[in-house]
């Protein structure tokens, strides 16, 4: 009886499980970029009174930071979000689940590789983010799966 009812509850409010999957895989990505994201910020605010603590200077731990939680968790979280209700609103089917997990996958490959860019001191230094130039283009394309 459960059953039935969860199913037709499902039909009536749109989404399935595959679009579950999606939103939560969503959200749980942008939930340990927030972990990491807060880390560091916490220690680049430590890096300013105790400049010997990390090897890793203010100016290279607070763009990491903000891209964490800019991209990472702010669009990640967004879009897993938007995943979650989207459906229920319209009653129709994600179009192409297989777009979804390929965004967050390329959006979370280049989070952290812009991660390690920024640490290697290969960022151009300017607010908010500070990416090199050759990080710029495929995250503008991650960026734009959804949209397809």
């Amino acid at each position: 009886m459960t059953d039935t009812k969860t199913g037709e509850n499902r039909a009536l409010l749109g989404g399935g499980a595959e679009e579950d999957r999606i939103a939560a895989a969503h959200l749980l990505v942008g939930a340990a970029f927030l972990v990491l994201g807060g880390a560091l910020a916490v220690l680049s605010l430590f890096s300013l009174r105790f400049a010997d603590l990390t090897p890793i200077t203010y100016g290279r731990l607070e763009p990491m930071a903000n891209l964490t939680l800019m991209m990472g968790f702010g669009v990640i979280s967004l879009a897993g979000g938007i995943y979650y209700v989207l459906p229920r609103l319209t009653g129709a089917r994600l179009w192409r689940t297989d777009l979804a997990k390929l965004g967050l996958a390329a959006l979370s490959a280049l989070v952290l590789a812009g991660l390690l860019a920024l640490g290697f001191g290969l960022g151009t230094g300017r607010q908010p983010l500070g990416l090199p130039w050759w990080l710029d283009l495929p995250l503008t394309f991650a960026l734009a799966l959804p949209l397809v």
